[in-house]
């Protein structure tokens, strides 16, 4: 299961993927020949600059056999610069070196001790300060971690037979800078947490805070430095911030900011200084809750007339520079810095050829962006404007 596939070690700003001295697939061999990508300004003018893009993984996987079917999430190891992307439909995730070395490390067979756990369609990935990579597999109702040395161990057990399923449906999971998994249950309408040692407690439930506010169908969740939890419920379209403590405060609820609504929260995002981002899917729009508590719509169809609607905002990332990158309907990908208007960086109809159904987003240290694509089996790296 677990190969490794050579690169090619060239000087060039990003990373390319060889196979026995080959470029991997027709996509990346338009990427060495520096395909751009047109940049979009607020004004939906074309901009002077343009992004390279480069294809870092194709459908041909670690090209021994080890293929990728539907990526569908990305993240970026902040210590090693190692990017992660999970394969749905090949039901495996992939590590990718800055020099493009390819391993795949995990497979559907998930555990290969004589437990032997199935990891089916791997549905998000975090990664820990020690390099650990967590991966949630959606069917199989379990969760896997993978030590930097590639050992492999289920540490949220999916259910026997007809055993009904507590932990169900995972589709968003993040880690703390102690250890700490969380896990967004949407089917159990529940975050659970996880700590070093194995001990699960559920943080939130069905009955949100307790007095009236309710949480169904959390996609989403996220930590702060702090210790905050932040889950986004898209059925119940809010958002609920667990403190450190246990205390549960639902801080965005379907009223936005008073003036413009909240629809089918799709992910929420911790900033550097504290800040939440939430993509609102069904309103399309995102909105920012200050530390403060302070609400405001950044982006969205009654904010600023100046402004591009962003057309169901799905994904979220924040970079070193503090810029929120967005990505929306049709693959655009949009940005917004402190204090600007939103600019449109990434068009999605110059992605064609290239990359289609973007389903997720990363940025690395350098503000570089990453998007999968799970129409065209492969990942891209564009570089920071």
């Amino acid at each position: 299961m677990l190969s490794k596939v050579q690169s090619n070690r060239m000087t060039s700003p990003w990373p390319r993927v060889s196979r026995s001295g080959r470029w991997i697939g027709v996509a990346a061999i338009i990427a060495a020949q520096a395909l751009f990508v047109s940049c979009k300004d607020d004004s939906g003018g074309s901009n002077d600059d343009s992004s390279p893009v480069d294809v870092i993984i194709d459908e041909s996987g670690d090209g021994l056999g080890q293929t990728l079917a539907f990526p569908l999430r990305m993240i970026v190891d902040p210590m090693t610069g190692n990017i992660i992307v999970s394969g749905y439909s090949s039901d495996n995730v992939f590590k990718i070196t800055p020099l493009g070395e390819i391993t795949e490390i995990i497979d559907v067979t998930g555990d290969p001790g004589e437990l032997n756990r199935d990891c089916e369609r791997a549905s998000d990935l975090a990664v820990d300060v020690d390099g650990n990579v967590f991966v949630a597999c959606q069917f199989s109702n379990n969760i896997f971690k993978i030590t930097p040395l590639g050992v492999i161990t289920e540490i949220i057990q999916g259910p026997e037979d007809e055993t009904p399923c507590s932990i169900c449906n995972v589709n968003g999971i993040a880690v703390d800078a102690e250890g700490n998994l969380f896990l967004a249950a949407t089917a159990s309408d529940a975050v659970f947490k996880v700590t070093p040692l194995g001990v699960i407690t559920e943080i939130i439930g069905a009955d949100g805070d307790g007095a009236g506010k309710l949480l169904a169908k959390p996609r989403s969740v996220a930590v702060a430095a702090n210790g905050n939890v932040y889950v986004a419920g898209e059925e119940t379209d809010n958002v609920f911030e667990i403190t450190s403590g246990g205390v549960v405060n639902e801080i965005l609820a379907a009223t936005g900011d008073g003036l413009n609504t909240l629809d089918a929260p799709h992910e929420v995002v911790v900033g550097p200084d504290g800040n939440v981002y939430v993509a609102g899917r069904g309103s399309n729009n995102v909105f920012q809750v200050t530390s403060g508590g302070v609400i405001t719509e950044i982006t969205g169809r009654m904010s600023d007339a100046a402004a591009l609607v962003i057309d169901s905002p799905t994904h979220l990332a924040i970079g070193a520079r503090k810029i929120l990158y967005v990505t929306a309907r049709e693959d655009d990908v949009y940005q917004i810095g402190p204090g600007e208007p939103v600019k449109r960086i990434i068009d999605g109809d110059g992605l064609r050829g290239s990359i289609s159904v973007a389903s997720d987003l990363a940025v690395d240290a350098n503000d570089n962006l990453y998007l999968p694509g799970g129409g065209s089996d492969n990942a891209v790296q564009f570089l920071a404007p």
